[in-house]
């Protein structure tokens, strides 16, 4: 008589105690592919949203002769830099504390610096919401108290005012992503904790 080891050797079939038969739910595998999508879609954005901000601000510092700009191209360089080792890390060692420190930071960053700093500030406040005022005719005086000529330049050149409300894009859908992968992963570790619990 064959042993039970023998018989799921031999291709004999085994079911789950938490995956009852018919149960045609996506594996916990699919569900962490769509989330590892999600974090590549999460990275993607947000490196479009640092690249984005280290073309402009080179070009706002030749074209204005203000090279401390070059400030925001060594910020962007470095977060992105971290972004991608800290995504590295965190999908070669997951389950470790170090891969979940990783993946915390990049989240982390990606959300600062790429999303909110460059993204919200960068981007929409100092491009778009001003190129809208603008044209729409606030007061001079009214410009002066929002956008100081010590730091903002008034819309005088396309290439640098389109290229600063370009942030806004990429940066939108590094927002969306990063909350998709927040909510995948909090799904992930509850299904985790009632696996182990059960």
């Amino acid at each position: 008589m064959p042993r039970p080891t023998e018989e799921r050797e031999q291709g004999a079939p085994s079911f789950s105690p938490l995956r009852p038969p018919g149960d045609h739910r996506p594996s916990p595998a699919g569900r962490r592919r769509r989330a590892t999508s999600s974090e590549k879609l999460a990275l993607l954005s947000g490196t479009g949203v640092l690249v984005l901000t280290m073309v402009h601000h080179v070009y706002g510092a030749l074209l204005y002769e203000t090279p401390e700009r070059y400030h925001a191209v060594y910020i962007a360089g470095a977060a992105l830099a971290l972004m991608v080792s800290a995504d590295w890390l965190s999908r070669r060692r997951p389950s470790s504390v170090l891969g979940r420190v990783a993946w915390w930071t990049g989240w982390s960053v990606n959300g600062v610096v790429a999303v909110l700093l460059f993204g919200a500030i960068e981007g929409f406040y100092n491009h778009v919401l001003k190129v809208a005022l603008y044209f729409g005719g606030l007061p001079e005086h009214h410009m002066g108290r929002l956008y100081s000529d010590a730091l903002f330049e008034m819309p005088n050149d396309v290439i640098f005012e389109l290229t600063g409300g370009l942030h806004v894009i990429p940066s939108v859908f590094a927002a969306v992503f990063l909350a998709q992968t927040l909510v995948e992963r909090g799904y992930h570790s509850c299904e985790r904790t009632s696996t182990s619990g059960g």
